[in-house]
């Protein structure tokens, strides 16, 4: 997955970003999904019944308290398998630090 934002308006433009659990192998970290580079992704462990995690998460500390009125979200095949979710509304969270 990769968030982008058009750069008038990337808040999350190489702002700390993490992820669990990370697909083992390099190249697969949560900063590559803020770097501004459509080559680069970051990449989550596999999830479902056979795998021992249920759920994935990844989440990018803005640095600010902001009105956020849309996320853009690119979404990448691996091996050819398509990897593609359904984000609602309710599943995007937000905390005030």
């Amino acid at each position: 997955m990769t968030v982008y934002f058009p750069l008038k308006d990337d808040l999350s433009y190489n702002k700390d970003a993490s992820q669990s659990p990370t697909f083992l192998g390099t190249g697969y970290g949560a900063e590559y999904a803020v770097d501004r580079n459509t080559a680069t992704c970051m990449r989550t462990d596999i999830i479902g019944p056979n795998s021992p995690y249920k759920t994935v998460w990844w989440k990018v500390d803005l640095g600010g308290v902001y009105n956020i009125y849309s996320v853009n979200i690119l979404f990448k095949n691996y091996d050819g398998h398509g990897m593609y979710e359904k984000i609602h509304k309710s599943d995007i969270s937000h905390k005030t630090v």
